[in-house]
């Protein structure tokens, strides 16, 4: 029997273990291609998490009013317990709305707070539906905010902003307020799984920053920067701040004249 682990000399094990390897140009070429493929081999990122959820909300042939509202609620507070104590306080005439049902049989029966627990249960974490669509969450944020808090200081608080497609120093800016929302507004966490205190800690904020995505106007369609490669400069989110104002204004008084 071969011992892989020693030989005659140190390195005897390691070489005969080499030898049963071979690494041929076609492969190197494989590995070495696909870089951005090792980068989340294996582990969970927005997009596969947007995609498990989509596919449940397909299954449950819930309606576009009751997707958006699945993410508003989510939004306002990322969890379960509270959404559904919260849905219960609603008005009557919001409870008798046919979206009403959808989310709160979502909520109720397809949903556990944390990744771990709902990876057991085979049901989806609420913690992460605001992840799946960064930009939506945070024109949901400003839609639901008096318009004196439609700031930039204030969009930079939301963990989803680091994961918007930012120039340098708006990436440093919602660092900046991903250290502020793990230091200061968390202040513990009954996830059975992770006991330990929460905190800031850079390798979790380095998967977030990876992510590019756009901003999200009001008629839900993509706001873009101007270079992609540069991301969102602060002159371009101040623009969409104020056509975000434009835009709502425009609706309300519309639905009004209606």
């Amino acid at each position: 029997m071969v011992n892989y682990s020693f030989g005659k000399g140190e390195d005897d094990g390691v070489e005969t273990a080499l030898s049963m390897m071979t690494l041929s140009k076609s492969l190197a070429d494989f590995i070495s291609v696909n870089k951005a493929v090792w980068l989340n081999f294996g582990k969970m990122n927005s997009h596969l998490y947007r995609a498990q959820l989509f596919e449940i909300f397909e299954k449950r042939r819930m309606s576009t009013t009751a997707i958006t509202m699945t993410y508003f609620f989510a939004t306002v507070i990322k969890n379960k317990s509270r959404i559904l104590k919260a849905m219960e306080t609603l008005p009557s005439e919001v409870k008798n709305e046919e979206w009403f049902y959808q989310v709160k049989d979502f909520y109720s029966t397809a949903t556990e707070q944390y990744v771990t627990k709902a990876e057991k249960a085979k049901k989806y974490p609420v913690v992460n539906i605001p992840n799946t669509n960064p930009g939506l969450d945070i024109m949901l944020f400003l839609l639901m905010s008096d318009i004196s808090l439609r700031t930039l200081d204030n969009i930079k608080d939301r963990v989803t902003f680091s994961q918007i497609n930012l120039a340098a120093d708006m990436q440093t800016l919602a660092k900046s307020g991903y250290e502020k929302f793990w230091n200061e507004t968390v202040k513990g966490t009954k996830n059975d799984d992770k006991p330990e205190e929460p905190r800031m800690r850079e390798d979790y904020y380095k998967n977030p920053a990876s992510d590019k995505y756009n901003l999200v106007n009001l008629d839900l369609s993509q706001y873009k920067p101007k270079d992609k490669n540069t991301g969102f400069t602060r002159e371009e989110i101040s623009l969409y701040l104020t056509k975000f104002n434009t835009d709502l204004t425009k609706l309300l008084s519309e639905s009004k004249s209606v």
